[in-house]
């Protein structure tokens, strides 16, 4: 498994736990390259992510970020828009960026219009950019995006809790038929399945039962839960890379260490929950 580490964390408190990393701790990790480490994925509304990353970030760490929500509603005014903001990102980074996500999924669909097409042409020539993609909360809209523009990424949410044996056949088709790269994001629900279920947010006590499953379930193995919880991940033969944001330097170190452990497909699919509004972050 390749990991692509997320940035929305640095000098900044992230998510229901306010997990937040450190400008000494981030230096240690984003200064050397790590063989299991391809990317680094930002976005404009990550506070001071991009800039932190233009002057910190390794030379060999590729750079994923993103195109906050467009606000024109014109096709000429949202060529404008785009390219006003990739080349504000791509001036941070003073590299190009190997891939640009649109942030908000539905703005994907602007991409219908042929002006908006070339203008992506025009970009990527200039070497602004190389590759386009969508980070989507609903997996069943990639379908649709794809009959109108061949995307090279969709980056979704995936988790021991969210995955369902007809959701990743279906993910498998979609990816063999149009060639499209998945990287899963969320994979520890912004740190929850992490935590001891003790000190579960109120708002997230329906998740409480399953959490003591899981740790129940490390503990007979005796294994990392890091490992056990991606290797859910892993073991479904579908994902190229996992994003995951980290709080400091050993929880980086874990990654570094991840070693795949085999798993049966009952073992996979068991922690599953079909609850998908407690599930989505967007509803904390």
């Amino acid at each position: 498994m390749k990991f692509v580490i997320g940035t929305a964390q640095i000098k900044k408190r992230y998510g229901i736990l306010g997990n937040h990393l450190k400008l000494s701790e981030a230096k240690k990790i984003f200064k050397t390259k790590r063989k299991n480490i391809d990317y680094v994925d930002t976005s404009p509304s990550y506070g001071v992510s991009e800039k932190y990353l233009g002057k910190n970030l390794n030379k060999n760490i590729k750079i994923i970020t993103k195109l906050d929500k467009l606000r024109s509603k014109k096709k000429d005014n949202v060529c404008r828009e785009i390219e006003r903001k990739i080349i504000k990102s791509f001036n941070k980074f003073n590299r190009t960026i190997y891939w640009v996500l649109f942030h908000n999924e539905d703005d994907a669909n602007w991409l219908k219009e042929k002006l908006v097409r070339n203008k992506f042409k025009e970009i990527i020539k200039n070497k602004y950019i190389k590759k386009i993609g969508v980070s989507c909360y609903q997996y069943e809209n990639i379908q649709n995006y794809c009959k109108f523009f061949k995307f090279d990424i969709f980056q979704i949410p995936l988790n021991a809790l969210n995955i369902r044996e007809k959701k990743i056949e279906y993910l498998k088709k979609l990816k063999k038929k149009y060639g499209f790269k998945i990287h899963a994001r969320s994979i520890f629900l912004q740190g929850v399945l992490l935590i001891n279920s003790k000190n579960i947010p109120k708002k997230l006590k329906r998740l409480k039962k399953k959490l003591i499953e899981i740790k129940k379930k490390i503990e007979i193995k005796n294994i990392r839960t890091y490992n056990y919880l991606i290797s859910i991940i892993d073991n479904l033969k579908l994902v190229d890379c996992a994003v995951i944001g980290v709080k400091n330097y050993d929880e980086f170190i874990n990654l570094t260490n991840y070693k795949k452990i085999k798993l049966t497909k009952n073992e996979i699919f068991r922690f599953r929950l079909n609850q998908s509004k407690i599930l989505d972050p967007r509803n904390w």
